[in-house]
């Protein structure tokens, strides 16, 4: 009777560790499902755009040259020596000033590739620029490569003229929209350590550029009636 008593209770035992574990292993099962799913969560992209109005502002020495104030093409060289205004062609070109010892620009590798495939389409060509580096135009070269921008990599002949210092001092990463003879048509000063603020930065350069440019179609449309 004992002997048979142990058994039955062994048994019940033995049936409650089973259920524990098959109920672990469901709970277990269903969280993998969550995680699983979560981390196949798609970004949804937001439309929103970002203010940069303080980029007007003369007082505030980091927002760079004035909108309207002209940049020297010839001054920024590839590693070839090819100028910038032998890249400019007729149309408007967009620069974007970093410098490889700036944090800032590594974060914002992100936003730099948004914005060149973007305004890409509206034929507009994006070039890395530096007008602070001591780097040898190879190591400049190499540096664009590790951020993924592939384009002629720019770099600011100072040998042959200092660079403005109101360009010099400009913020880093820093975007500037030039036509073909180097005039300031926008500027965008700046990142964000977010990448939502710098995803709403993005739209909003790309959103200006966009602009500019259907306007100076409807120019040229204009004067050829």
């Amino acid at each position: 009777m004992w002997i048979s008593t142990l058994s039955l209770r062994t048994s019940l035992v033995f049936l409650a560790v089973c259920m524990s574990c098959v109920l672990v292993f469901i709970l277990a099962m269903l969280g993998t499902s969550y995680f699983a799913k979560s981390s196949r969560a798609v970004h949804v992209r937001t439309t929103e755009g970002y203010d940069f109005s303080f980029a007007s502002d003369e007082k505030l020495s980091w927002v760079g040259p004035k909108v309207g104030d002209r940049i020297n093409l010839a001054r920024l060289k590839t590693q070839e020596g090819v100028t910038l205004a032998g890249l400019t062609g007729n149309g408007m070109i967009m620069v974007v000033l970093v410098d490889p010892t700036c944090g800032a620009c590594k974060a914002a590798t992100d936003e730099m590739h948004d914005v060149r495939n973007r305004i890409a389409r509206s034929g507009i060509k994006y070039y890395p620029a530096s007008v602070t580096t001591h780097q040898s135009a190879g190591q400049f070269v190499e540096y664009t490569r590790s951020l993924g921008i592939r384009a002629p990599a720019l770099l600011w002949q100072r040998q042959e003229e200092a660079p403005p210092e109101a360009l010099f001092t400009m913020v880093l990463p820093s975007h500037l929209l030039l036509d073909a003879n180097g005039l300031i048509v926008r500027k965008w000063p700046g990142t964000d350590q977010s990448a939502n603020v710098r995803e709403r930065m993005a739209n909003q350069i790309v959103t200006e550029t966009a602009a500019e440019v259907t306007l100076r179609l409807r120019k040229d449309a204009s004067l050829e009636k």
